[in-house]
């Protein structure tokens, strides 16, 4: 009998063991998803300052490039927090919307208001090199700065209609 106790005792203890240890486990588990979410946040957050502390476009598409590469890894990994996915897709469309803003400035400086007002040749000619050089930068890209390749073709559509009017004068 009092074997029975020790043996009975024993199996108790041990599975408390095991219990301990698992809920132990899950909660280290638990503690390591959020410090590695915590530590791609500020790496995105760094991101950001350093986008917008940049003046060189070439270096702002850098970043947007390697944050998008980043995305993809993160959607790949086996742990994935909501709120770094959230902050992934804020942040891309921070950058993305940067990049637009620069090409509809573009497109805006390039537009004459009244184009058959306009005498001057070399104004036209002018105008009409910069939304071709524009469409040759958006077609360079457009695989970072548009979501969809839609979005890109009506830009460019929008541009090439411009240049044609510009062609018939």
């Amino acid at each position: 009998m009092n074997r029975n106790k020790k043996t009975i005792v024993s199996i108790v203890l041990l599975t408390i063991a095991i219990v301990i240890c698992f809920f132990g486990y899950n909660f280290y588990q638990k503690k390591q998803e959020e410090v590695v979410s915590a530590e791609k946040l500020t790496a995105i957050h760094e991101v950001i300052k350093k986008f917008n502390n940049r003046n060189d476009r070439n270096e702002r598409l850098n970043l947007l490039k390697d944050t998008l590469d980043e995305q993809s890894k993160y959607n790949l990994s086996s742990y994935k927090d909501s709120k770094v996915q959230e902050e992934y897709k804020n942040s891309i469309t921070t950058m993305r919307t940067y990049f637009q803003n620069d090409y509809d400035n573009t497109l805006k400086t390039n537009t004459l208001s009244e184009i058959n007002t306009v005498s001057d040749e070399k104004v036209i000619t002018d105008n009409k090199t910069k939304l071709d050089e524009l469409t040759k930068t958006i077609d360079k890209e457009k695989d970072y700065t548009f979501e969809t390749e839609q979005q890109a073709q009506n830009k460019q559509t929008e541009i090439e209609k411009l240049v044609k009017k510009y062609e018939e004068l």
